[in-house]
């Protein structure tokens, strides 16, 4: 097996799949920012201005299409990956500091861990 790269404007803090059958990777920056990529190609979809500081986690939900980023800020987004629109479909305060860890535990709930000490499940509808 081989690989592919891909140069990023600015370090990579996470990477993860999703879309319908993991169509599409987002790399959360240093910058704040998330690049969407085709996981086929790797060509540039579009860059979401996510976070005001590094966006430090990024994970598919199963089934929805929708990317779900959090980041040193303490805050919980989420995208709507096949919408035109650049705002959040969620926006909250997630952590008191930074998310250290996000995952899809299923197609509407994620599960967030901060440096705060505290781990939470939130309802992405």
């Amino acid at each position: 097996g081989g690989g592919a790269e891909v140069a990023l404007p600015s370090g990579c803090a996470a990477v993860a799949a999703c879309g319908a059958g993991g169509a599409v990777l987002a790399a959360g920056l240093d910058d704040g920012s998330v690049s969407v990529r085709s996981a086929a190609s790797l060509g540039h979809l579009r860059t979401i201005v996510a976070h005001d500081d590094v966006a430090s986690c990024v994970a598919g939900l199963p089934s929805s299409g929708a990317l779900a980023t959090a980041g040193w800020d303490g805050v919980l987004r989420t995208w709507d990956l096949a919408g035109a629109s650049e705002a959040p479909t969620l926006d909250l305060r997630a952590h008191g500091a930074a998310v250290r860890g996000l995952a899809a535990a299923s197609p509407t709930l994620l599960a967030t861990v901060g440096q705060d000490m505290a781990a939470c499940v939130w309802d992405a509808r």
